[in-house]
């Protein structure tokens, strides 16, 4: 199956130097929106909007044809934002069910020091000046946890892959043996492609709570194993929705970390996971919230939505639901998505602080009928539509703030209470 590639980073970053270099080791047809701007209008187009758009037109297309005919492409844009970075991961999957990010990382001062050098001696370069590259710069959004998709880093410290979503390609699959110690492997274990690890080969994963022999994996990084004694880290892959404690993961790695001193990296240890199914109206500029009567963001506005029933499917969840909160009845529902957050100072049963992790699925709905204002006495306190201009991260969930198309960078800092999965 052919792979899409997409290149996420700030202008110097040098995510077309690590896409060239893919595009060699695959092999992978290289598609750069930079040079393609170049090739047709020159440095310093005018009508620059229309012109980039016609040029995006053009590399969707030329890699719609390359994915038919079973080439890998890469995508060398940018990506700048979380909205940007769905879409295209969204157009992408429908082309092609491999879908992978390549974050390229690079600290800020030093990306402006190169790209204001490149404008200057690259005749070929697009022209940007100190000025461009600081407005520029207020556009782009670091890869955080929002952005919930297959993703390898470049120049990024390990810990980047906390609780981000990897692919690993298996070369060991439960039951196998070791080819030199002669050993079985009593789990699946592998590694990402495209990363280099401390001792210059691939990264390697070990893959938990998965029985079978498997020949590839889509899961979250919940911990890394750094080896003190050893340039060999380990990354521990698990289902995407959840947590093993410290001492599950010990147990089934020990047939081979036995041998390793090692320390156990997490992020904080997921208490409690919730899952639920909620829908993102949107119409003439406004979006319709409930104001929330319980749980971690009482008082702030929320997208209707909740708990799927046994038996239910998720549309039947979200028609329900909808209904429940907001007295309207579903005549649509599409583009379903996948979405996740970490709740970091959440309230347990027992009256102590743990770490949640709330699982969503989100649609784009339509409805008739008119809100209602009064609560259903459980999660809502009534629901209204908000002008989108009005949410803030203050007062909107990060789940509605996703819907309405917001940034959520300021929801990101080591400070903040919510740490974003997706």
């Amino acid at each position: 199956m052919a792979t899409i590639h997409l290149m996420v980073g700030f202008m110097g970053f040098g995510k077309t130097t690590i896409a060239k270099e893919l595009e060699k080791k695959l092999p992978a047809v290289r598609l750069t929106h930079d040079e393609c701007m170049f090739e047709r209008y020159g440095r310093n187009p005018n009508n620059f909007q229309k012109k980039y758009k016609a040029v995006d037109e053009f590399i969707k297309s030329e890699a719609q044809k390359h994915i038919s005919q079973n080439k890998d492409v890469i995508l060398d844009y940018g990506f700048w934002n979380h909205q940007k970075r769905e879409e295209y991961y969204n157009w992408a999957k429908t082309l092609t069910n491999d879908v992978v990010f390549h974050v390229v990382e690079c600290d800020l001062n030093e990306a402006k020091r190169r790209t204001l050098e490149r404008s200057k001696k690259d005749n070929s370069a697009l022209a940007i000046d100190e000025n461009a590259f600081d407005s520029l710069l207020q556009q782009y959004e670091p890869w955080y946890y929002m952005d919930d998709y297959p993703v390898i880093f470049h120049n990024a410290p390990l810990t980047r892959y906390l609780y981000q979503i990897v692919k690993v390609k298996i070369d060991r699959p439960k039951g196998s043996c070791h080819p030199q110690h002669g050993f079985e492997y009593p789990i699946n274990y592998g590694f990402v492609p495209f990363t280099k690890s401390g001792d210059g080969e691939e990264l390697d994963a070990y893959i938990l709570m998965e029985d079978e022999p498997l020949k590839e994996y889509v899961g979250r990084c919940i911990g890394i194993v750094h080896r003190t004694d050893d340039d060999d880290d380990k990354l521990i892959v698990v289902p995407e929705a959840y947590d093993l404690a410290d001492e599950l993961i010990e147990e089934d790695i020990a047939f081979q970390e036995k041998w390793f001193k090692h320390i156990l990296i997490r992020n904080p240890k997921i208490t409690k996971t919730h899952f639920g199914v909620y829908g993102s109206i949107i119409k003439n500029g406004k979006i319709l919230l409930i104001k929330k009567a319980r749980g971690p963001y009482t008082g702030m506005y929320d997208l209707p939505g909740g708990s799927q029933k046994k038996g239910e499917s998720y549309t039947d969840t979200l028609k329900r639901e909808i209904m429940e909160e907001t007295g309207c009845e579903v005549i649509k529902a599409k583009n379903e998505r996948s979405k996740s957050i970490i709740f970091s100072d959440f309230t347990v049963a027992s009256g102590e602080k743990g770490v949640l992790l709330h699982k969503a699925l989100l649609y784009d709905v339509e409805i008739k009928g008119e809100p209602k204002t009064s609560g259903d006495g459980l999660d809502s306190n009534g629901a209204l539509w908000v002008d989108i201009k009005d949410l803030t991260v203050e007062n909107a969930t990060p789940y509605a703030l996703m819907a309405a198309g917001l940034p959520l960078i300021s929801m990101t800092d080591e400070d903040d209470e919510v740490n974003l999965l997706s």
